[in-house]
């Protein structure tokens, strides 16, 4: 997903709704673990977010809590400032929903998976973006953000909350640099860098020669 559809995607989604756009992609949460999301899960001052449950929807019946899809779901997020700015703005402004959520329906209740997609989907063609973007995509978007910052696959598996490394790997291993290009980049930020340098200091040396009056 492009950076230019995540604004866009933001500025069109309704007013209540417009910090889970911010949220979803600053944090990598599943759709369940974000729509289950509550207040007190929330460390504003660490800027931690703690992934113990989802919401679970069955057709015919209404969403309720649950643990996390798998043991490795359970975890403690990062956020940065911008996640953090959103958060407060959207607290300020629409408070606790329903059980002290933290995303919910606009009068107040859980936010079911369909009507989400029904928001999704008008905010996507009020944007005017051609691709259908699904609530998936945010997360994806998240863990390409941290591969292009040179995380490792450890790193994204467990900010994910992968089972284990091969799920990250088989998902993301196209974003990642292959063997020729580490290499390159390696030898490029060693060698290439020092001989920069040493040219640097070389043309300081002959600027300071010319420089110096004659005796």
């Amino acid at each position: 997903m492009p950076v230019a559809s995540v604004l866009a995607l933001e500025e069109a989604m309704p007013d209540y709704l417009s910090a889970l756009v911010p949220f979803a992609t600053g944090t990598g949460l599943r759709q369940g673990e974000v729509f289950g999301l509550t207040w007190d899960r929330i460390d504003f001052k660490k800027q931690i977010v703690t992934v113990n449950r989802q919401l679970v929807s069955v057709t015919g019946n209404r969403p309720k809590f649950g643990p996390p899809e798998t043991d490795a779901s359970y975890r403690d997020v990062p956020f940065a400032d911008d996640t953090l700015e959103a958060l407060l703005r959207h607290q300020e402004e629409f408070g606790d929903g329903r059980n002290g959520l933290v995303f919910h329906a606009r009068e107040n209740g859980p936010l079911r998976r369909n009507r989400f997609s029904e928001i999704l989907g008008t905010a996507r063609d009020r944007a005017g973006l051609a691709k259908a973007w699904t609530m998936h995509d945010f997360r994806h978007f998240y863990a390409s953000m941290l591969i292009s910052q040179n995380a490792s696959y450890k790193q994204v598996q467990e900010r994910l909350g992968h089972e284990n490394a091969m799920e990250t790997i088989n998902t993301y291993s196209h974003l990642w640099p292959n063997d020729d290009e580490l290499t390159r980049k390696a030898v490029t930020a060693v060698l290439g860098a020092a001989r920069a340098e040493r040219a640097k200091q070389r043309a300081a040396e002959a600027a300071a020669t010319t420089q110096q009056p004659d005796s």
